[in-house]
């Protein structure tokens, strides 16, 4: 089976807007950094339900053939177990959907570089 191409390896939704760029002084905090922070758990949850439909299309558009569908939630999975073992480390003035992106390629190109790192997925 063909790699894919570098180029769309850290393609997806943070590849532009969702760059790790802090807000304005002036902006907000994010309220679901916030409540990570906290400890809810919930918003674990939201983030879920928000980002899976858009993982699952991302993951379908740039690499079909190489990654199977039902190991989308698999990563989004993942992906968010990191983010909530890292919490203490969220800074709530920085877009938290950057931060669940930037892991959640760093994970598909573990994943597509060997497929021992698939251990995880069981």
């Amino acid at each position: 089976m063909p790699s894919p191409r570098r180029s769309t390896l850290f393609c997806g939704p943070s590849a532009g807007a969702l760059r790790g760029v802090a807000p304005d002084a002036n902006s907000d905090p994010d309220p679901l950094a916030v409540r990570l922070l906290a400890g809810d758990q919930s918003a674990l949850g939201e983030l879920w339900h928000a980002q899976k439909a858009v993982v699952e299309r991302w993951l379908l558009k740039h690499y079909a053939g190489h990654l199977r569908m039902c190991e989308s939630e698999d990563l989004l999975q993942e992906a968010l177990l990191r983010l909530w073992s890292s919490r203490s480390t969220i800074d709530p003035g920085r877009r938290l959907l950057s931060r669940l992106w930037r892991i959640l390629r760093n994970l598909v190109a573990n994943c597509l570089k060997s497929p021992a790192q698939r251990q995880w997925m069981v």
